[in-house]
């Protein structure tokens, strides 16, 4: 893999920053103090935020000159790594929790989590996860399953440990109703992390959010199946997987972008097989243009797959790489992966080159550690110390490479 240096920022075709900030922050100024005195908020007229979805042309002309337009006998390569499902339960926060400070203080290091992958998330250009859990105010209690709600602390801690790309659009992004939407927005619009799924207003569900690294323009769009059967309060708010806006979205990314990245929430929990809905719909972003589809949502690896085009170019299909951090205690749902590729624009041509899976087992221990550990460093010691194997047992580092096996394919895994 060709390793760049992360650059300190990015470029987010998302808006003026500053003025979005100030406006969501009144906005949800409001919305606490109505709560604290009892009352429901109901209706809440959408705010606006000043977004670039309202493109003139000559912009739209200039972001679609690509750099493997403008650097077409050069081979540029951008590095990029991801990971599957954040999923916050108690057990977690409690334990970045103790790890500084004094208990409910509000002090958390959720950082502890990464510490075990930090080289590959410092060496890429583009770091991706998953979010699966939201937060959406302190003040509002945190909880775990059913209806999360994460410590704040996550956000800012999420981009100092070196993630560009945060997917928001997953069943848990209406635990906290409203009120957690804006309150994420308006923490998250605070980092330089780019994220895609959620919405303050339509502009901001229109606008293509874009990063830039090594000359070479990414977009990135995030969507969702399903909410818990919670419903949005307005057909906007959420980023659901519609075949009309999904096409609508890809179209107008391929403008700005040389290449289209989806986060895609999916599947059913806990089940290895890919279903119907997924398929049709790894069919429709790759004949719509996508050239990278992440997949999360069933809590277990699935298929890395290649979907050719009619054109002769391809998409990469990460079917689901599993939870990365989670308080779930199977066996199945403590393997998870990292995906590391390369984007390449050369002569003119661009391709995913150098496609691995590495391989990342959850650990966590009654009264002890919690940490993500690299399938390569873990230990039967370890596994049998495990929670799961206190209480639905069957965690061995033989399930976990079998499991491994079974799921992705030898193409996509190192050598060792």
């Amino acid at each position: 893999m060709t390793v760049h240096k992360k650059p300190d920022g990015g470029y987010r075709c998302g808006g003026l920053r500053a003025m979005r900030e100030v406006v969501i922050f009144l906005l949800i100024f409001v919305l606490l103090t109505l709560s604290a005195c009892g009352e429901k908020q109901e209706n809440t007229e959408p705010i606006k935020v000043t977004t670039n979805s309202e493109i003139s042309t000559s912009e739209v002309e200039q972001s679609s000159s690509s750099s493997a337009e403008t650097g077409a006998d050069d081979r540029i390569s951008v590095s990029f790594m991801g990971i599957g499902d954040n999923l916050i339960h108690p057990n977690l926060y409690e334990y970045a929790d103790s790890l500084v400070g004094a208990m409910d203080d509000g002090e958390y290091d959720f950082t502890h989590f990464f510490k075990n992958i930090r080289s590959f998330i410092d060496s890429a250009d583009i770091a991706f996860i998953n979010q699966e859990t939201l937060s959406g105010g302190d003040e509002l209690g945190l909880r775990g399953y059913p209806n999360f709600n994460t410590p704040r602390a996550i956000i800012p801690q999420i981009e100092s440990a070196g993630f560009d790309l945060v997917g928001m659009a997953n069943n848990h992004v209406l635990d906290n109703d409203i009120r957690g939407i804006y309150h994420a927005l308006y923490n998250w619009a605070k980092t330089k992390c780019v994220i895609s799924g959620i919405n303050a207003d339509e502009d901001m569900r229109l606008a293509i959010p874009v990063i830039e690294r090594n000359g070479v323009k990414f977009a990135f769009l995030a969507y969702t199946s399903h909410t818990n059967g919670i419903p949005a309060d307005v057909g906007w708010r959420v980023n659901y997987m519609e075949k009309e806006a999904i096409i609508r979205d890809v179209e107008a990314a391929k403008k700005l972008a040389d290449f289209v990245i989806v986060s895609a929430h999916w599947g059913w929990d806990d089940v290895f097989d890919i279903d119907s809905y997924q398929r049709e719909y790894a069919q429709v972003f790759a004949d719509a243009g996508v050239d990278l589809v992440v997949g999360t949502g069933p809590h277990v690896i699935q298929h890395i797959e290649w979907y050719p085009r009619k054109d002769g170019s391809r998409m990469l299909c990460a079917f689901s790489l599993g939870n990365y951090c989670s308080g779930m205690i199977g066996p199945f749902n403590e393997l998870g992966g990292i995906l590391t590729l390369d984007f390449v624009v050369e002569k003119g041509e661009k391709s995913i080159e150098n496609v691995v899976f590495v391989p990342t087992v959850m650990h966590k221990e009654t009264g002890g550690e919690m940490a993500v550990y690299l399938l390569s460093e873990y230990t039967e010691e370890l596994a049998a110390k495990s929670l799961v194997n206190t209480y639905s047992g069957g965690l061995t580092l033989d399930y976990l490479h079998e499991v491994l096996n079974e799921q992705i394919d030898s193409e996509f895994l190192a050598a060792e």
